[in-house]
């Protein structure tokens, strides 16, 4: 009997829903995020202090106190987990990412040529937009939608830190096996 690949893929799949290994916040994802260590204060410290040293000589944006702790922290450590996922792409809850702005028209920003275009129209005149497009390569008058792609800003993570380098590998292992299916 043939096996399909798809078939296989699907299997897997139903057994990731089943497991619970699509829901990030299924206790069944604590191997990815409870093995973290017990960072002590004073560890926690010296580690900043090399993060900050390390990110300013290489001209990298330097990750604050509240964010390092939240990155190297165990008591967040399903909070981090679920955040560096949420970053790589995978949704906790579906979000609309694409945002359409409606315009009217887009005529070049030349000084009265948005004034002479509305009062010709207003008097009933006819506007030539072959002739406009001719003298101004690129105008659209018939207005439309944009689209456009919403994106959190950038976040910085401190992966110079061997415990959030760490974190970030199990994030990328669970972000691989939600792509490609299987098992952690």
């Amino acid at each position: 009997m043939t096996t399909y690949y798809a078939a296989e893929k699907w299997k897997e799949f139903l057994a990731e829903v089943r497991d619970g290994l699509r829901n990030l916040q299924s206790p069944n994802l604590a191997p990815f995020y409870s093995w973290a260590p017990e960072v002590p204060v004073g560890e926690a410290v010296d580690r900043l202090a090399a993060s900050v040293a390390y990110r300013e000589g290489n001209g990298l944006p330097v990750v604050s106190e509240p964010d390092f702790s939240f990155q190297v922290g165990k008591s967040s450590s399903k909070a981090s987990f679920v955040k560096l996922v949420s970053e790589m792409g995978v949704e906790a809850e579906y979000r609309e990412d694409v945002v359409g702005e409606v315009q009217s028209s887009r005529i070049p920003d030349i000084p009265g040529l948005q004034d002479v275009i509305s009062k010709l129209v207003k008097k009933g005149f006819a506007v030539d937009t072959d002739a406009l497009a001719v003298r101004f390569p690129g105008v659209n008058l018939s207005g439309g939608t944009i689209l456009h792609l919403m994106e959190d800003g950038p976040s910085s993570w401190a992966e110079e830190d061997s415990v959030v380098l760490s974190k970030m590998a199990r994030a990328r292992k669970y972000v691989k096996m939600y792509q490609e299916g299987g098992t952690p």
